[in-house]
C-alpha cells in the first residue's frame, strides 16, 4: 500500500492520472495566488475585479499579460521603450 509520502514524491503515477498530486498542487497554488492577486489589484484600481479575479484562476500566464497591458498601462511603457530604442538607433 502506497503512503501519502510515496504518491506526492511519484513523478510519473502509475494509475494513469497524468500528473502527480504534487503538480497538482503547485498548479492550484499559482492559480488560486494568481486569481486572488488580480483581483485584490483590479479591485483597487476599479477594473472589473471579479472578471480579472475568475479569469485569473482559470488560466495562466495569460491573464497576467493581457492585465499588465490593459489596466497596469504596460502598453504605453512598451510604446515609450520603442520610441527611445528609435531615437537611440538614429
Amino acid at each position: 500500500m502506497k503512503t501519502v509520502l510515496d504518491w506526492l514524491m511519484t513523478p510519473y503515477p502509475t494509475e494513469g492520472n497524468g500528473l502527480a498530486l504534487w503538480a497538482w498542487l503547485f498548479l492550484a497554488a499559482i492559480l488560486l495566488t494568481q486569481g486572488i492577486w488580480l483581483f485584490r489589484d483590479a479591485r483597487k484600481r476599479g477594473a472589473w475585479y471579479w472578471f480579472w479575479g475568475l479569469w485569473g484562476c482559470i488560466q495562466a500566464p495569460t491573464p497576467l499579460l493581457v492585465y499588465w497591458l490593459t489596466v497596469r498601462g504596460g502598453a504605453r511603457l512598451i510604446r515609450t521603450w520603442f520610441r527611445r530604442f528609435k531615437r537611440n538607433r538614429t
